[in-house]
């Protein structure tokens, strides 16, 4: 297990982005980050947000430059869920 891992889903379709993303996030401990390079121009942040909201994580994005935009994803303590 890991406490901060990156996951670069530039290029790919949603799903497929959205299927890795799954994998990775269950190799993270409690309380570790992973870190989403998502592609600014097909703006797959918001929904990306929105899932991790609905399992429980928090999100939040670091906007980058024309070129990327890295999304981190902390998974929280099931206690902490809502």
């Amino acid at each position: 297990m890991t406490v901060f891992k990156t996951l670069d889903i530039r290029g790919l379709p949603f799903f497929n982005g959205y299927e890795q993303t799954i994998e990775a996030i269950r190799d993270i401990k409690v309380n570790g980050v992973l870190e989403l390079i998502l592609d600014p121009k097909e703006n797959f942040t918001q929904a990306f947000k929105r899932w991790a909201h609905s399992e429980g994580y928090r999100a939040t994005d670091v906007t980058g430059d024309n070129q990327i935009t890295r999304l981190f994803i902390r998974k929280l303590n099931l206690r902490e869920k809502k």
